[in-house]
C-alpha cells in the first residue's frame, strides 16, 4: 500500500510527463517543451539525457511542489523515464503518420497523372488537368524550371477533384508533383 508521500511524488510525475509539449519540429524531427524551462529550446530530448536534473528542474519542483532535494532527485530519474517513453511513442506515431502521408501523396499523384493529358508545342510542353493548362516554356539553358508558386488553376482542379486540403495540395506540388514536370521537361530537352 503506497504511503501519502509516494501518492504524492506520483501524482507529480504524472502531472510533469502530461505537462511536457512534444510537438514536430518543421525541419522534421521533434520538438519539445518541457514545464520546467519558459521558453521552447527547439531541441529535441536534449534534457532527457542527463543523469542529473538541471537547475531549472530543482527551481521548478521546490516552487510549484515544495519538494525536498531528495525528492527532486528522486522524481528526476522516473519522470525521465516516463519522458523517454512518451518520446518514443511519439516518435513511432510520427513515422507511421509520416508514411502513411507519403503513400497519400503517391496515391494522389498516380490519379493525377492518369487524369492529365500533355502535349507539346514550339515553346515547351503542356500539361492537360481537367481544363487546367500548365505549360513549361524551354529555356536557353540547361536547368530544370523553378516554380516560384503553385499554379492556381492546378490548386482549384486539384481541390475540386481530390477534396484536398490546400496544405497537402502544396506539399504534393512542390514535393511530388513539381519534380514529374521537372522530368518530363528535361526528357524533353534531351530529345531536342
Amino acid at each position: 500500500m503506497e504511503n501519502k508521500q509516494e501518492k504524492y511524488l506520483n501524482f507529480i510525475i504524472k502531472d510533469i510527463v502530461r505537462d511536457t509539449q512534444i510537438y514536430r519540429s518543421d525541419v522534421g524531427g521533434i520538438k519539445i517543451q518541457y514545464p520546467w524551462v519558459k521558453y521552447s529550446m527547439g531541441i529535441d530530448n536534449y534534457w532527457l539525457k542527463h543523469q542529473y536534473a538541471p537547475s531549472a528542474y530543482w527551481e521548478y519542483c521546490r516552487d510549484k511542489y515544495a519538494l525536498s532535494e531528495d525528492e527532486v532527485a528522486d522524481t528526476w530519474i522516473r519522470v525521465v523515464k516516463e519522458l523517454n517513453n512518451k518520446v518514443s511513442n511519439f516518435s513511432k506515431n510520427l513515422n507511421e503518420t509520416t508514411e502513411r502521408y507519403k503513400k497519400n501523396m503517391i496515391k494522389y499523384l498516380d490519379y493525377i497523372k492518369s487524369d492529365m493529358r500533355s502535349g507539346v508545342s514550339f515553346n515547351g510542353k503542356h500539361f492537360y488537368l481537367f481544363g487546367c493548362n500548365i505549360s513549361v516554356h524551354l529555356n536557353h539553358n540547361d536547368y530544370p524550371p523553378y516554380f516560384a508558386w503553385v499554379p492556381s488553376c492546378f490548386k482549384e482542379v486539384v481541390k475540386n477533384n481530390y477534396a484536398l486540403p490546400d496544405d497537402m495540395i502544396t506539399d504534393l506540388w512542390y514535393d511530388w508533383f513539381g519534380d514529374y514536370i521537372r522530368d518530363q521537361y528535361m526528357t524533353m530537352k534531351r530529345l531536342r
